[in-house]
């Protein structure tokens, strides 16, 4: 029952599949890394992206440095043909007592 996913996590591209035109201040002329081409997504991460898609919803995913969330993130872009992965670096503020 795998028809329903639209991220299967096959490193195929999916041209047939189409998203509408991003705003126009998100248009961005860099070259489209293909680093997602070749990392393999576990079976229950390919669950949740896709469930993430179908509710329309931002997907929080976490773990230690080197567990494949940036990866991740290049895979969906790659196989969805999003474009560029948009990237923030984000600093901890915080410290635990």
């Amino acid at each position: 029952m795998d028809n329903w996913k639209i991220f299967k996590g096959d490193r195929t591209p999916k041209p047939d599949w189409k998203l509408p035109p991003s705003p126009s201040w998100r248009r961005f002329g860099h070259q489209i890394e293909d680093r997602g081409a070749k990392f393999q997504v576990q079976p229950d991460a390919i669950e949740r992206v896709n469930a993430a898609l179908y509710l329309r919803r931002p997907l929080l995913v976490t773990g230690k440095p080197g567990t494949g969330k940036t990866s991740l993130a290049y895979a969906v872009a790659h196989e969805l043909q999003l474009g560029e992965v948009l990237v923030w670096p984000i600093k901890q503020l915080c410290r635990k007592t």
